[in-house]
């Protein structure tokens, strides 16, 4: 055997192996995507207090189209103005938004 014939009998099954685990997936339970950020006042400082926080996704980083439903975290709290989520997706959100993953998705 030719090293392209290998080549290709390996790409044939790592493609193959990834198919049955992008199935897997999608029958697996939820999908989390973990996200932070800070929020600081006019002047700079960072904000300590308890907020609403709602997340969407789109195609495009301005003026793109919503893919899936916002989805809405209350009483997120600030420390230092820093917060952390914890975005939990279930499978059939995880094909509406990410969809083959050919495609980029902004938050």
């Amino acid at each position: 055997m030719n090293p392209r014939e290998l080549n290709i009998k390996v790409s044939a099954i790592l493609l193959g192996g990834a198919l049955a685990l992008s199935s897997m997936a999608k029958a697996a339970a939820d999908f989390s995507i973990g996200y932070s950020g800070r929020i600081v006042d006019s002047s700079g400082a960072p904000i300590a207090t308890t907020i609403t926080v709602n997340v969407a996704f789109f195609t495009a980083a301005t003026g793109g189209n919503s893919l899936g439903s916002p989805l809405t975290y209350p009483d997120v709290r600030l420390t230092d103005g820093v917060f952390h989520l914890g975005i939990s997706l279930t499978p059939g959100q995880v094909t509406t938004i990410f969809g083959d993953a050919s495609q980029p998705v902004f938050l």
